[in-house]
C-alpha cells in the first residue's frame, strides 16, 4: 500500500455544491482545512460530507470575520464516491484548501 498526500482548493459558491468526489482508493482521510474570508464583511462557510443520496452531514458552520481565516486539523474518514460539499453566505469570497491523505494499492 502507498500513501498519496494532496489537497483541493478553490472558492466557495453561495449555494451548496460538490467540491470533490473521493476517487477509488483503499482509504481516504481529510487531514486539515483552511478557510480564508477575502471580503471586508463577516460571512459564514459551511462544509458537508455526503456519503450517498440524502445522507449529508454538516461538518459545522464556520463563522469568519471580515478578512479573517480559520485553519485546523481534522480527521474524517471517507470512502470512494463520497462527496465533500460546501457553500458560503457570500459567493467567491471564501477561499478553501482541504488537505487529505489517500491510501492506494501498490
Amino acid at each position: 500500500m502507498r500513501e498519496v498526500a494532496d489537497s483541493i482548493d478553490g472558492q466557495l459558491p453561495d449555494s451548496k455544491q460538490t467540491l470533490f468526489t473521493v476517487p477509488s482508493c483503499l482509504n481516504f482521510f481529510i487531514k486539515f482545512v483552511v478557510l480564508v474570508n477575502s471580503d471586508g464583511a463577516d460571512t459564514t462557510a459551511e462544509l458537508w460530507i455526503n456519503r450517498g443520496g440524502d445522507s449529508r452531514r454538516i461538518i459545522r458552520p464556520y463563522p469568519l470575520q471580515a478578512n479573517g481565516d480559520l485553519q485546523g486539523p481534522m480527521f474524517i474518514a471517507l470512502t470512494p464516491g463520497n462527496l465533500i460539499e460546501g457553500r458560503a453566505s457570500t459567493a467567491e469570497k471564501v477561499d478553501y484548501v482541504i488537505s487529505y491523505v489517500m491510501q492506494l494499492e501498490n
